[in-house]
């Protein structure tokens, strides 16, 4: 847990830089998203759950919500923690992990550290509203937790 409390802090900014947050509320199925992460990569693996959050050609029914935002906040979240460089996006997060696929060691501390990333993330999500539709939004509009009970 102690590993949680330190990305606290990186994951609220990631989640308020990512402009998913509108006046306070976040969708729903963002929330869904980071809460299937940790399982999926527990059950599927690293490098499947990996692809699948890729899938930034797809959208949701509602036509706003993709699956690639959450893997470009975990990747925000990771590189506070590690040095991983400039210029990533979530997509390359499945090519990092391809190319220490041939290292097991390393590949099981990824998977690890993203799931790390992926229960902060959901820890600070608690914070705000979540709605039915909320799409990604300019970075200047209300990203204040809630902080009522």
């Amino acid at each position: 847990m102690k590993k949680i409390n330190i990305l606290l802090p990186a994951a609220f900014e990631a989640l308020k830089n990512s402009g998913l947050v509108k006046n306070n509320s976040i969708s729903k199925e963002y929330d869904g998203y980071v809460a299937a992460f940790g399982p999926s990569v527990r059950t599927a693996g690293l490098l499947v759950t990996l692809a699948f959050f890729s899938d930034g050609g797809r959208e949701s029914r509602e036509g706003k919500t993709k699956r690639v935002h959450v893997l470009n906040i975990l990747r925000d979240i990771y590189k506070k923690k590690n040095i991983l460089g400039t210029g990533i996006n979530g997509e390359d997060l499945l090519k990092i992990a391809l190319d220490i696929n041939r290292t097991q060691s390393e590949l099981y501390k990824l998977k690890l550290d993203l799931i790390d990333c992926a229960t902060a993330l959901k820890l600070v999500m608690r914070n705000y509203n979540q709605v039915e539709n909320a799409s990604k939004t300019d970075k200047s509009e209300n990203t204040q937790p809630n902080t009522q009970p």
